[in-house]
């Protein structure tokens, strides 16, 4: 007992441990209520519980400390990451697809065929391809209908695809039809042998006329025959067909073309049509955009949405992850204003996977800047970071070639991208036409780099926007907390505050406690070496929350000057000493 209190709030028991408790726990109540084999001791002050009866109550502990931690397990916060999973059987759909989904099921319903039905679903990956196969799932959850899902990734090798496909197929058949299933296996059996190597060939036909076994297109037509009896439609899922490699894709069509090519037989795969017709190139360079007609006698894209949908689900998941305060900067940046919509962020994001993995990454990157940073400038270096990582990581390591200071009017430096020099014009005259020096190392590197020639506007045009002084992409003006700034600068790439950098968040604390503490924090500040810092954050101050806030403020501002004047004092009198 003592043992399962101490760990109570330490660890958690293991589920054989609890199984133990149980089946324990269930021998001792046959016999502590049914049986009067055993006499059972009773406790003094309550004599109707016995001794034994604290093995139920450790039972019952270990039972609720295991769904306790199942519970745990299970639950999300509103900071966690968010998964990439489709919609499966319960997930909402966030696109739009239902419709359209339950449109293919009906015709699906209602169609009717002695051969099979190719259906294909192309579309890039990350927009919603397993997702829109889960809707179509949904819709077709009828007596009528015999569900396969293959997935031809598992299998090992291009000549392991048939029979892991025909395997899956005889599985699916089996409760409805059992004899059917036996004729699939000797049917893929056979078509297996077809690709074996001599030996196996030989043995193979020699166990035929053993066994008498019939042809292959017997066993074709018997399956079809079967079928027809069975009077049920069979729907194959066939997931990420983009996935494969140019063989297996290849084993995959024929399967569909020929070999599975079965009585009211329905195909639904999933693929990029991009990467399958350069699978195909490889294979035959002849008219291979055609190819994929004689294979399937129906595609489907995926139905277009509103790109701002993207942007409306971003800000929704970034606002559940981030106090309140942060909500009006997140809706401005994100959704736009009446007069300003951030509309680069609909060619940057593309599907909802890109959705998806920037949220991550801002919830994991931004937490411990919370406050620190401007969200804009911040947003804009993390999707630079995910599309980009090359041309981010040029940014921060090589930031004096590509990045200059300039002195604004408020007489602050802040950083621009560096104009292309006169030297450089000359010395590459295929590259007149570039702008900045990171333009001309992009288009002589950007094979190296990794990024395709047609994206090096889109990231100079992003950059731009952020460290171009001619450019601004909001209706306030810059933020004391933005990139510009050379001191702010590294906090961005290093997602935490560098030594020598003061906390805004802290300071924010510190200006509405009492005015003895804030000037003991501006001591403090002021040894650690801050005192150029604080000076820049006070001159930032242009209002006030009341006289209290503004006579605060200027006491503070005369306490920094004196605690400065000090220590400039004590240094000049060690020097002279």
């Amino acid at each position: 007992m003592v043992h399962f209190i101490h760990r109570t709030g330490k660890s958690h028991p293991k589920p054989n441990v609890v199984v133990f408790f149980i089946v324990t726990s269930a021998v001792y109540c046959y016999y502590r209520f049914t049986q009067e084999v055993w006499t059972f001791s009773p406790l003094k002050l309550l004599p109707t519980i016995k001794y034994c009866d604290l093995l139920l109550i450790a039972a019952s502990g270990n039972l609720l400390l295991l769904l306790n931690r199942d519970k745990e397990l299970q639950q999300n916060t509103a900071s966690s990451f968010l998964d990439d999973e489709p919609l499966g059987v319960i997930k909402n759909d966030e696109l739009g697809y239902s419709g359209y989904s339950s449109l293919v099921a009906h015709k699906i319903l209602e169609s009717h065929f002695n051969k099979s039905f190719a259906i294909g679903i192309n579309g890039r990956w990350g927009l919603g391809k397993t997702s829109f196969i889960d809707l179509l799932k949904r819709n077709l959850k009828s007596p009528a209908i015999i569900e396969v899902n293959y997935n031809p990734w598992n299998s090992k090798s291009p000549r392991a695809i048939v029979k892991d496909f025909f395997d899956t197929i005889q599985e699916c058949i089996r409760p409805y039809h059992s004899n059917l299933s036996d004729v699939i296996v000797s049917y893929s059996e056979k078509l297996v042998a077809i690709d074996d190597n001599a030996i196996s060939r030989s043995i193979h036909t020699s166990m035929a006329f053993m066994t008498s076994s019939e042809s292959i297109n017997s066993l074709h037509d018997e399956i079809n025959k079967t079928l027809k009896n069975v009077g049920k439609k069979i729907v194959i899922y066939i997931d990420d067909l983009d996935r494969l490699d140019k063989e297996e894709i290849l084993e995959v069509i024929r399967l569909i073309r020929n070999t599975a090519n079965f009585h009211n037989t329905y195909f639904i795969v999933a693929y990029d049509k991009n990467y399958l017709a350069a699978a195909l190139r490889e294979h035959n360079s002849y008219n291979h955009e055609r190819f994929l007609e004689k294979i399937f006698q129906l595609e489907i894209s995926l139905p277009y949405f509103e790109k701002s949908i993207f942007r409306q689900k971003l800000a929704e998941r970034i606002k559940g992850a981030f106090p309140q305060q942060y909500h009006e900067s997140i809706d401005n940046e994100i959704l736009g204003t009446f007069s300003m919509r951030p509309t680069y962020l609909d060619d940057w994001l593309e599907t909802m996977r890109d959705v998806t993995r920037l949220t991550n990454s801002l919830v994991l990157n931004l937490g411990r800047l919370a406050g620190e940073t401007e969200f804009g400038d911040f947003l804009r270096i993390e999707l630079l970071r995910l599309k980009y990582p090359a041309a981010h990581e040029l940014l921060f390591t090589r930031t004096t070639e590509f990045l200059e200071t300039s002195q604004r009017s408020n007489d602050k430096f802040t950083y621009q991208l560096k104009n292309l020099s006169g030297e450089n014009k000359k010395s590459n005259p295929k590259f007149t036409n570039c702008n900045s020096e990171l333009e001309l190392f992009l288009l002589k590197n950007h094979s190296t780099l990794s990024i395709p020639k047609r994206d090096i506007g889109k990231i100079l045009e992003m950059i731009g926007n952020v460290f171009d002084k001619a450019q601004s992409y909001s209706l306030n003006s810059r933020s004391h907390l933005s990139i510009i700034h050379p001191s702010k600068f590294d906090r961005y790439f290093a997602y935490s505050l560098p030594e020598g950098n003061l906390s805004e968040v802290q300071f924010g604390s510190a200006r509405v406690s009492s005015q003895e503490d804030f000037n003991s924090q501006i001591t403090g500040w002021v040894q650690k070496g801050y005192e150029y810092e604080l000076q820049e954050r006070f001159t930032r101050i242009k209002s006030f929350d009341n006289r209290q806030d503004f006579e605060k403020i200027i006491r503070a501002i005369f306490h920094l000057a004196n605690g400065k004047s000090q220590q400039q004092f004590r240094s000049y009198k060690r020097h002279r000493i």
